[in-house]
Parts: structure tokens; C-alpha cells; sequence
């Protein structure tokens, strides 16, 4: 279970099984971490971490790769609309091995998630003040 917690102002203390973090607006308008840069995030590091467990299996060097990701935002209702991704290679990288990390990265956990959405239910619960 992932637990997210208000704790002062517009800051949000995130527990996860595997770790903590904060999100934050600050009062001053300033923000470090924000929601739509989290989503982003997990759907390039699960492309790219995707991609090289694979390649490593199959014992191929993508060598120093990286994955550029730019969100879309619309309204109405306010959401990410679309993303654009980019998964970038060495050029010594031949089209066939290319082609295969590109099809790896797109079969992660995520993106298969954000292409088939999964269903969610937000329900209200009370709980005693801590």
C-alpha cells in the first residue's frame, strides 16, 4: 500500500513498501516534486529499467541509453493528455537491435497500465486524529 499524507501547507509526505518522498509547493510558489512529474518519471524509469534487465538477459549492450519523456496537459477535465516519448541510443546501435529495445521498453509494467487503465474506485473513509 502507498500512503500519501498532508503535513504542512501544500506539502505531502509519500510512504511506499520500498521507500519515502515528499512532494511540495511550497508557500512561496516555488515546487520541487510534483504529481504529473511522478507519473512521468515511474513510466520512463520502468521503460528504461524494462530495457536493460531484458537486454542484459538477452546479452545485448545498449550501452549509456536514456529516455526523454514530455507530458501534454489539457482540461476539461484538467489531466496528462498525452506524452511524448523518446528513447535515445547510441548511434553504433544497428536498427535490428534497435528496434527490439524499443519494443522491450513499451511492454513494462506502466506503460501496459497507462495504455489498458486500470480501474479505481476512490471511496471516503474517517479515521481518528493522530
Amino acid at each position: 500500500m502507498v500512503r500519501v499524507r498532508s503535513l504542512q501547507g501544500m506539502r505531502l509526505h509519500v510512504e511506499t513498501p520500498t521507500g519515502n518522498l515528499f512532494i511540495d509547493r511550497r508557500d512561496d510558489g516555488t515546487e520541487e516534486l510534483r504529481p504529473v512529474d511522478l507519473l512521468v518519471a515511474s513510466l520512463g524509469g520502468c521503460m528504461l529499467g524494462t530495457m536493460l534487465e531484458v537486454a542484459k538477459a538477452r546479452g545485448i549492450d545498449p550501452g549509456a541509453v536514456s529516455i526523454d519523456l514530455e507530458p501534454k496537459l489539457a482540461s476539461r477535465p484538467l489531466r496528462v493528455e498525452s506524452i511524448d516519448i523518446s528513447l535515445c541510443i547510441p548511434p553504433d546501435v544497428d536498427e535490428k537491435t534497435a528496434d527490439e529495445l524499443l519494443r522491450i521498453a513499451k511492454h513494462c509494467k506502466i506503460h501496459n497500465t497507462l495504455q489498458r487503465p486500470p480501474s479505481t474506485e476512490v471511496t471516503l473513509r474517517r479515521i481518528a486524529a493522530v
